[in-house]
């Protein structure tokens, strides 16, 4: 019999660095952004959505060696806070009994020159409500409002630290829909926040480009579930269903069926679909997942060995010959056990006779008859 395997692929997909401050950072997307200023003394936070843009000129796109972001034109005045919030999001569509499981790696770095300014990253898995979240809007709070959503900083007190960046930092995101019988959707939001606080005459050249992030890789990985339930298919006996997470072997067979052999599963009952050895390898994929049913298949068993006796137990003839051996007859009550040979003149055949015990035995086996014929080959 061929044994038949599926291959899988564990899904695996890697994203190349990004530049800083560009618009897709590996599986991020930024939605937005806004930018705003004040006085030194006042606004010591603001959400996203407080943001007016204000500032002194237009933002307008920028791109040198360093990367793609975001410069702002014109002049600020002394004693200000300048900031520029972006939004971030992701999400996967994760089909049913799947999983996907996602490990980033991202720096931070602040690109003010000549400034003290703080890099603050947020996350949440509503959008709106990172939104309308009031965090520091001062360039070395670090502990103030949201900040139970913030899972990376970089502060740029020294002013001549322009270009300077965070160590590597590494998020995992899990999106498990490993026990859904539908597809989900899954996603999280980021905000990245750069604020600049400064005591000196603010040029183009100063803030060179607010608010830097950078990708460096991401692993996105996927697990495939299947559940199968065993099906005897004209045997007898229990078995649990089974839970395999991308690769396993099959349980045990523990069906029996008395006069056959078992042979293999298969995906239908008539043996047709796909084939699996006892305790064969099972290898899930995205075209195979979720439930499934196993179905035994059975070959006859024609052949038995007989032995002819002398009055000593004296083997004096021993053969195989064809013999059907039919299923057990149930009786309410009792268990069967065996057949036996009642004794008789082989002219007349071999009849063989059911034993059987009671569920709760009171006594002697009972005994039932059986009127079966063993024909020699």
């Amino acid at each position: 019999m061929r044994k038949l395997k599926l291959f899988f692929l564990l899904g695996v997909t890697l994203f190349a660095t990004s530049t800083w401050a560009a618009d897709t950072q590996g599986p991020w997307t930024r939605t937005g952004y806004k930018t705003g200023t004040c006085d030194r003394d006042q606004n010591s936070s603001i959400s996203y959505n407080g943001l007016n843009n204000s500032h002194w000129g237009s933002v307008r796109a920028w791109v040198d060696g360093d990367g793609a972001g975001y410069t702002v034109g014109g002049q600020a005045g002394m004693l200000s806070k300048h900031a520029v919030f972006s939004m971030f999001s992701m999400s996967r569509q994760v089909p049913s009994y799947s999983r996907c499981q996602i490990t980033w790696k991202y720096r931070l770095r602040s690109c003010s020159d000549k400034v003290r300014s703080t890099t603050n990253l947020y996350e949440h898995t509503n959008q709106g409500a990172l939104q309308a979240m009031n965090v520091d809007f001062t360039y070395n709070l670090n502990d103030g409002n949201g900040s139970q959503y913030r899972i990376a900083s970089f502060n740029n007190s020294n002013k001549d630290n322009y270009g300077i960046s965070s160590g590597e930092n590494t998020r995992t995101y899990d999106f498990n829909n490993l026990t859904g019988t539908s597809d989900a959707t899954h996603a999280r939001y980021l905000l990245l926040t750069h604020v600049a606080d400064n005591n000196s005459i603010i040029t183009k050249s100063d803030l060179h480009e607010w608010g830097s992030l950078l990708h460096v890789s991401a692993v996105e990985t996927w697990t495939y579930r299947v559940i199968i339930t065993f099906d005897a298919n004209g045997g007898k006996g229990t078995m649990d269903n089974q839970t395999i997470d991308n690769s396993g072997n099959l349980t045990d067979n523990a069906f029996t069926r008395p006069g056959y052999t078992f042979v293999k599963w298969t995906a239908n009952p008539d043996g047709t679909g796909e084939a699996y050895d006892n305790k064969g390898a099972v290898t899930v994929n995205a075209d195979y997942k979720g439930p499934k049913t196993l179905y035994a298949q059975w070959a006859f068993n024609p052949m038995t060995n007989v032995s002819y006796l002398d009055s000593l137990d004296n083997t004096v003839v021993q053969e195989t010959v064809a013999f059907y051996r039919p299923e057990e007859i149930e009786v309410a009550g009792f268990t069967f056990l065996r057949w036996e040979v009642v004794e008789g003149p082989l002219s007349e055949g071999i009849k063989l006779q059911a034993i059987y015990a009671e569920n709760e035995p009171s006594g002697a086996p009972k005994k039932q008859v059986g009127k079966f014929t063993l024909i020699r080959k």
